[in-house]
């Protein structure tokens, strides 16, 4: 058989093949020497050799083990039919370049073994020369590498999914040789605003991670630590490219790559992070201020309690002969008073965090009131300009909304100083939103009815940079000491509540212009923002012992004189035991209770219950203005048959004691 037609390694087309008899090396007759192929069977690679045409002449009892063919069978080249198909092209190619050139050569390829299973092999072979230089043949051995390229096959992978981790991660990495960067996945060229990752490529991390440039060598600071301790974390002021500043919080792996320790750095950028703190810390200190709030409130409550009781009196003492003018004086006095309570009741409802009761309220007499108190707080150098339309009924809470309306005018006042005064436009009108307006209030839609209150000053106006920012906490324009940054902020936040919404129009040395909208309620029944008063001398008068337990000395005083003039007799005690002493004593002795919630030694609420064991049917007023609430069944299992909210006004008092003792009624605030 023409061994070199079927054997790769013998090409047609070389002009250098030998045509005449080869003669036979000296290497090549030793492997026939018993002593040489003792040698070469002991070996454990594959051994074998070919001549100068190709054809094979030699192969030891490893390759007999390996395909499990004869070694007479394996001269005749059968072996290669066994080569893996996919791998036989290029081995052949390789096998013939060497060939020609006669010069060593090195392939890789699949073969398939004795139990059908494909090996990988390394095949190495060198020419051979006689002693007069000729080429003779090729002597080679081969080694089984299938565990060497399985592992490389699992390294490929593991780098695959490497990259693919690395690329597809959200979170900005980079490789890094030292300070230079070698790599970085599309989240770090999105992070840095670069155009693409060689942007990157081969710049020192600390190019625009750091800022100023003082801060570098901290930064290669950690870059050692990671490498001397395998790892390092740490938070950083970062910077992109083109200068920007962000919070970063930056982990570093050190990563063995042979000869050389890479370095993996995963950036998070922290301003969400931040934000969120700043948030809760925000909320502890609101929580802290609601706290305190709520402690100024009550003391605050007791003194009006004490205001509004002796204003009520002073009416009471006027003669019918006296002028109307000390009565109206008392009057007014007595209506900034209870709005003045109610300011104090928003303060309590804000430090428990507890739902505004809302009610139809005519927005149209919120903005007049609130005009009139604006007029008498702000210079008179600046107009006051206010025009209404009828039916701006909405679904809200008085106070709340006046609140908006001294706000936004105190933030008008403020703009105006520079200007020397101005003029402060307040307009309220009722009307259905067309498309290009409902687009600009969010959560409206074309055709909705709403009340549109319209604030517009003649001040200095605001830069863009400034209106951005008007509704955010805590910021400010203002000199320290004149303001908190929270004016603009808790209107919004009560604009939002009442399902409205708020826009902003200003430029500089134009003025400002708040334009707010709120839904309309087609309703008869509108809450009136202030009770009327009654005069007590047009109530019925009254009778029975009432028993008075109130630890604020002036209040008791006051609602000893006041019980009086509305004919009962009031017993006053300063605290809990010294009254359920004077119950024990004679249990029926009093028709009635009236105690505060919040006193030291024994609260309201116990002492209920204690004189509730001595007389069950006494009926028991509980006054609170600030502390633990008490649910109407706590209150029912008590005897408790109305709850007031302190500060509590002759007209309530007067009501709640009529239900007690005559038409059992029982009553509880919202």
């Amino acid at each position: 058989m023409d061994r070199t037609t079927e054997h790769p390694r013998a090409s047609e087309g070389d002009d250098r093949a030998i045509t005449g008899p080869a003669p036979t090396p000296l290497l090549l007759q030793r492997l026939d020497d018993a002593h040489y192929k003792l040698m070469a069977n002991a070996a454990p690679v594959m051994i074998w050799a070919c001549d100068a045409h190709g054809g094979y002449t030699y192969f030891n009892e490893q390759w007999v083990t390996f395909t499990g063919v004869a070694r007479e069978t394996l001269l005749d080249n059968p072996w290669l039919r066994d080569v893996h198909p996919e791998d036989y092209p290029s081995y052949r190619q390789q096998f013939l370049a060497a060939f020609q050139e006669r010069v060593d050569f090195r392939a890789e390829y699949r073969l398939r073994r004795r139990d059908r299973t494909f090996r990988w092999l390394l095949d190495s072979g060198v020419p051979l020369f006689n002693e007069h230089g000729e080429f003779v043949g090729y002597i080679g051995y081969c080694v089984d590498i299938t565990d060497r390229k399985t592992i490389e096959d699992a390294l490929v992978q593991s780098e695959r999914k490497f990259k693919a981790l690395f690329d597809l991660s959200a979170d900005p990495q980079l490789l890094l040789d030292g300070e230079r960067v070698v790599d970085c996945n599309p989240a770090a060229v999105a992070m840095l605003r670069v155009p693409d990752r060689w942007a990157l490529i081969g710049r020192a991390a600390s190019d625009f991670l750091t800022r100023p440039e003082g801060m570098s060598a901290e930064f290669a600071d950690y870059l050692h630590e990671a490498l001397a301790r395998n790892s390092s974390r740490f938070e950083w002021m970062g910077t992109t490219v083109d200068g920007a500043e962000a919070p970063i919080e930056v982990l570093l792996t050190s990563v063995p790559t042979g000869s050389r320790t890479l370095l993996h750095a995963v950036i998070r950028d922290l301003s969400g992070r931040h934000a969120l703190e700043r948030r809760l810390r925000q909320a502890e200190k609101m929580e802290a201020l609601g706290t305190l709030a709520g402690g100024i409130a009550h003391d605050f409550n007791n003194l009006l309690g004490a205001i509004m009781g002796y204003t009520e009196l002073a009416l009471m003492d006027l003669p019918a002969t006296a002028g109307t003018q000390a009565a109206v004086s008392l009057t007014e006095s007595l209506t900034a008073a209870r709005r003045a309570r109610d300011v104090v009741q928003q303060i309590l409802t804000f430090s428990r965090h507890d739902d505004v009761r809302r009610v139809n309220t005519d927005l149209g007499r919120v903005v007049q009131e609130g005009a009139r108190l604006l007029r008498a707080s702000i210079p008179s150098t600046i107009e006051i300009r206010v025009r209404t339309s009828p039916g701006c009924v909405v679904l809200g809470n008085s106070t709340q909304l006046q609140q908006v309306l001294l706000n936004l005018g105190a933030n008008a006042e403020h703009a105006m100083r520079a200007t020397g005064g101005g003029a402060l436009d307040i307009q309220l009108t009722r009307e259905r939103l067309d498309e290009e307006r409902a687009q600009r209030f969010e959560g409206f839609n074309e055709g909705d009815l709403v009340a549109t209150l319209v604030v517009r000053d003649s001040g200095e106006g605001m830069p863009d940079r400034v209106r951005a920012r008007a509704f955010d906490p805590f910021f400010t324009t203002k000199p320290v000491g004149e303001g908190t940054g929270m004016g603009l902020s808790v209107v919004h936040g009560i604009i939002t509540s009442h399902g409205g919404a708020i826009a902003v129009e200003s430029e500089p040395g134009r003025g400002t212009t708040f334009t707010l909208v709120f839904p309309c309620v087609e309703a008869e029944s509108v809450r009136p923002s202030t009770a009327p008063y009654f005069p007590v001398s047009a109530r019925p008068r009254g009778s029975g012992r009432v028993l008075v337990v109130e630890d604020e000395v002036a209040i008791g005083r006051m609602l000893r004189r006041l019980l009086g003039r509305l004919g009962y007799e009031a017993e006053v005690f300063e605290n809990a035991p010294d009254a359920l002493a004077s119950v024990r004593l004679d249990p029926s002795r009093f028709d009635v209770m009236i105690t505060d919630l919040t006193m030291p030694g024994m609260t309201g609420d116990e002492l209920s219950a204690r004189v509730r064991e001595l007389r069950p049917d006494l009926p028991i007023l509980l006054a609170t203005g600030y502390g633990p609430s008490l649910s109407p069944e706590r209150a029912r299992q008590l005897g408790i048959v109305s709850v007031l909210r302190k500060p509590v006004t002759v007209q309530e008092l007067v009501n709640a004691l009529d239900a007690a003792l005559n038409t059992g009624r029982a009553s509880f605030p919202p």
